[in-house]
C-alpha cells in the first residue's frame, strides 16, 4: 500500500475519533470560558495578541496561534462554544501526522534491521513489535467505546 494512502485513511480514522459523538464528549470548564472570552476579545475588541494566556508555569504561555485559532472557528460558526471542537480537531490531525512520521522512521529502520538478521528470534521479535502495535489500536477503541454504545 502506497504510504500516502496509509497516512490518508490513519487521518480519515483519527478524524473519526476526533469528531465522533462531539457533543457528548464536550465538557465546559475553567479553561474552555478562558478561551472563548480571548476569541471573544479577539473578535469584538479587536485586542490583537501576540500571546496567550499566563499557564501556571511563570514566563510560560499558551501560544497567540491557538488563540487566533479559536477565534477564527468562534468567528466562523458565528460564537458557538461548540466551534472549539473543530479547531481541537485540526490540532489532533496535525499531531497525527507529525507522529506518523516519526513513527515511520523509527519503526521501519528497526524492521529492517531486525530482517537484515538472521535467526527465527528476530522473527519473534518482529511479531512483538505487530502484536504490541495490534494492543495499543486496541486499547484506543476500548477507550472510545463509550461513545459507540
Amino acid at each position: 500500500m502506497n504510504d500516502k494512502r496509509k497516512l490518508l485513511g490513519i487521518l480519515v480514522i483519527g478524524l473519526f475519533f476526533l469528531t465522533f459523538a462531539y457533543k457528548l464528549g464536550f465538557i465546559w470548564a475553567h479553561d474552555h470560558d478562558l478561551y472563548a472570552w480571548i476569541a471573544k476579545d479577539i473578535i469584538v475588541n479587536h485586542h490583537w495578541r501576540l500571546v496567550g494566556q499566563v499557564t501556571s508555569v511563570d514566563g510560560v504561555f499558551i501560544g497567540g496561534f491557538y488563540y487566533y485559532l479559536m477565534a477564527f472557528m468562534f468567528w466562523l460558526f458565528k460564537m458557538n462554544p461548540i466551534s472549539a471542537i473543530f479547531a481541537t480537531s485540526i490540532i489532533g490531525l496535525v499531531s497525527i501526522w507529525s507522529i506518523y512520521f516519526v513513527i515511520k522512521d523509527v519503526f521501519s529502520d528497526m524492521k529492517n534491521k531486525i530482517l537484515n538478521q538472521k535467526g527465527t528470534e528476530n522473527k519473534k521479535i518482529l511479531f512483538l513489535i505487530e502484536l504490541d502495535t495490534f494492543l495499543l489500536l486496541n486499547s484506543a477503541k476500548q477507550r472510545y467505546s463509550i461513545f459507540i454504545s
